[in-house]
């Protein structure tokens, strides 16, 4: 006789609270990282904005010098503009008295809530610029939009060096920027769409800040260890100083660059206006500690341990141009005609240096010009 055996076998399955758990459990993860995710995408999407701005603008600046177009041969801004017709497509132009013409709005939010008119920014003493041999952006601002619909305000740099033909670019690798020494511009990278938050979507270029009667204007405001710092926005470092000699008492100088490359820190210090508007290494401790979200770098030796990793957020908060990848700041200090002690900030690592030129370590990164108020 034979028997069949039948084996049965009982379903696994989630029951309706384990779901619901589970449910639960997603939800309470997709609330944490979405926002955060689409908080860094929004950041990457604006800085990409700010750089196809910027490479616009430089591109046909570098065509104004290809044809001996840059230098001091305008006596204010709307003879710049006028020129700049012929390089840049501009849909709109507007005098310092109509700036809200171009923008399509009269006032910017600040990162304190306040706002700012736009009628302020008639005269380009407003971007902070130091007035010296070589720089004037005093006198009257104009207002256009280029085609993509990207609205500026302009100041000219009547001191303006004349740039004989040659490559100009703007980008992380380039080491020209054909706009630095004479444009100083504030732009919408978002177009006239809100939030128009200064810092955020209205953003400068070539300047150091806007003039107000508070810190408000800083180009970047931050605050590490209940200590707030007001420095200027970022400008890219594109040329040494020149005439160090008879620049240097004025600029707080000991000793002029001797080296074969170009004086990028004498350059800094001039575009800040002397030593003393530098950034100390102490606060460019404070600085690293916060994009590093770290508290112990507080010293000049190299940190690239597996734990240093630059917070995209932070660095975003803080200043929309700067690229998380790698750039370098000088300090005020200086140790020899040819060195000075400069902070190079890798996307995972920070490293210490003292010179004054491009070094090979930082071959990739960007150089930048950081003024303070002490």
């Amino acid at each position: 006789m034979f028997f069949r055996f039948i084996r049965t076998y009982k379903k696994s399955a989630f029951t309706l609270t384990e779901t619901l758990i589970a449910l639960t459990v997603l939800g309470i993860v997709a609330a944490i990282t979405i926002p955060s995710l689409n908080y860094l995408i929004q950041n990457k999407v604006r800085q990409n904005q700010v750089d196809v701005a910027k490479t616009k603008f430089t591109k046909a600046m570098e065509a104004m010098a290809q044809n001996n177009k840059v230098g001091p041969y305008y006596e204010n801004t709307e003879e710049f503009v006028k020129e700049l017709l012929n390089y840049l497509k501009i849909s709109r132009i507007c005098d310092k008295n109509h700036l809200q013409e171009c923008f399509n709005y009269d006032k910017i939010t600040m990162p304190d809530g306040t706002e700012y008119e736009l009628s302020n920014m008639k005269n380009g003493k407003v971007f902070g610029m130091p007035k010296t041999d070589t720089s004037d952006f005093e006198g009257d601002t104009m207002g256009i939009v280029t085609l993509d619909g990207t609205p500026m305000v302009i100041a000219w740099n009547k001191k303006c060096p004349a740039l004989e033909p040659g490559t100009y670019k703007w980008g992380k690798e380039s080491r020209t920027n054909v706009s630095t020494s004479c444009t100083a511009i504030a732009m919408d990278i978002n177009n006239d769409a809100k939030p128009n938050v200064y810092n955020k979507d209205f953003v400068l270029f070539n300047a150091l800040q806007l003039n107000t009667n508070d810190k408000s204007g800083c180009g970047m405001n931050f605050e590490y260890n209940n200590q707030e710092f007001c420095w200027s926005a970022p400008i890219a470092l594109t040329e040494g100083l020149q005439d160090c000699e008879s620049k240097k008492d004025a600029l707080g100088i000991k000793n002029c660059y001797t080296g074969s490359g170009q004086d990028y820190w004498g350059r800094a210090v001039e575009i800040c206006g002397g030593v003393q508007n530098m950034p100390t290494v102490e606060e460019l401790y404070s600085f690293a500690n916060l994009v590093y979200d770290r508290t112990d770098i507080n010293s000049m030796h190299d940190y690239d341990d597996p734990s240093m990793q630059i917070n995209a957020t932070t660095l975003a908060e803080i200043s929309p141009v700067l690229p998380v990848e790698e750039f370098s700041i000088f300090t005020g200090t200086e140790e020899s005609a040819n060195s000075a002690k400069v902070a190079h900030f890798n996307s995972n690592a920070l490293y210490w240096a003292s010179n004054n030129t491009w070094s090979k370590r930082d071959l990739e990164a960007v150089w930048y010009a950081f003024c303070v108020s002490h």
